[in-house]
């Protein structure tokens, strides 16, 4: 499977050299995509692992006479490293010698060699190879790939783009903050969500961004509240949760959007237990260590609806407590404990 191999096979077959080393590549990429049991996939890691595959195919990421080699090859060690930890480190050994032709695959006009570097980049990240990530992947690159007309690798590098802003803690390594809030209007939900996860970051632990305008900021909040994906509505919340500790003018531009009374509203009208759950037990808590959000949430009555939702939540519980006894009912029952310890937690520092 070395470079010179597509000369002989050209020798051989000089009209198909490239599509037959294509399809011999393929062929071995074709386990990773098929679910098999513990012994077979030891079988092929073992195989793999003796015939040194992984190095063989690697070569041809920096082999320029065939394209469809490239590609295929990429798509093998993507594969290989998002399926087996042995090949994920074997990969990792061999990456820092082919991380410039990983950074210039994720600016590629091939949206399957796009997508395929990114998820590569994106896995490495995710096990907190901080440093071989910076090597694969750079400014210029990631913004054309945020840039990219399909959305598949928008979505995946807007992914990226948000695990390193939280990788790093909120700080924008690669200076795209004002590349990733463009998305935040995106067509697809995928990347809103992406580029809101960014902002949250941001927002969260470094200082406001100067380039975000806030009025701009407090109508796409307005706008995703009402979103039907419960993870954006999450996201939102989160962003608002985070604006109060950079000053009282974040506080008034929350306030005069009416994103205050749009919490006490979601209180009864959120359809999502997860984000209910979250709204109770991080983000009111969080907002109401501000005295002058507790004076907000006191004008709006907030004590009211919370009473409400405790009844609500107290009534579920004597329900699913008469049905079932059942460790699974056990464990929903301490959840909604807790949930309800929150909330009276909440309505004691509101009333106090």
């Amino acid at each position: 499977m070395m470079p010179n191999v597509l000369d002989q096979i050209r020798m051989v077959n000089s009209d198909h050299a490239d599509s037959i080393l294509r399809d011999c590549i393929f062929l071995l990429t074709v386990p990773f995509a098929v679910e098999m049991d513990e012994s077979n996939r030891l079988g092929v890691q073992t195989t793999y692992s003796s015939f040194n595959f992984v190095n063989h195919v690697m070569q041809y990421l920096e082999f320029t006479q065939s394209k469809k080699a490239f590609e295929v090859a990429l798509g093998f060690i993507t594969r290989a490293a998002l399926s087996n930890p042995v090949h994920m480190k074997e990969i990792e050994i061999l990456l820092p010698k082919y991380s410039k032709y990983i950074s210039t695959a994720v600016m590629s006009e091939n949206d399957v060699i796009a997508s395929d570097a990114i998820s590569l980049i994106n896995q490495y990240l995710m096990i907190g190879q901080n440093e071989l990530v910076l090597e694969m992947i750079s400014r210029e690159s990631l913004i054309k790939a945020l840039q990219n007309k399909s959305v598949s690798v928008r979505s995946k590098s807007s992914q990226l783009a948000s695990q390193i802003i939280l990788r790093f803690r909120g700080t924008d390594h690669f200076e795209i903050f004002p590349h990733v809030i463009k998305l935040i209007s995106d067509k697809d939900e995928s990347v809103r969500k992406n580029a809101l996860s960014s902002l949250s970051a941001i927002v969260n632990f470094g200082q406001f961004p100067p380039e975000l305008d806030v009025k701009f900021l407090m109508s796409t909040l307005q706008l995703n509240l009402d979103s039907s994906n419960p993870r954006i509505r999450q996201l939102c919340l989160e962003t608002i949760s985070h604006l109060p500790q950079h000053g009282d003018e974040k506080i008034k531009a929350i306030d005069e959007a009416k994103l205050f009374s749009k919490i006490n509203l979601m209180i009864l009208s959120e359809s999502s237990s997860q984000v209910i759950s979250i709204m109770i037990s991080r983000i009111i808590r969080q907002l109401i260590t501000f005295k002058s959000i507790r004076l907000i949430f006191k004008k709006l009555e907030m004590s009211k609806n919370l009473r409400q939702l405790q009844d609500r939540t107290e009534g579920s519980l004597s329900s699913s407590a008469a049905v079932s006894q059942s460790r699974n009912s056990k464990t929903i029952n301490s959840r909604n404990s807790s949930f309800l310890s929150n909330i009276s937690k909440i309505i004691q520092i509101l009333d106090g």
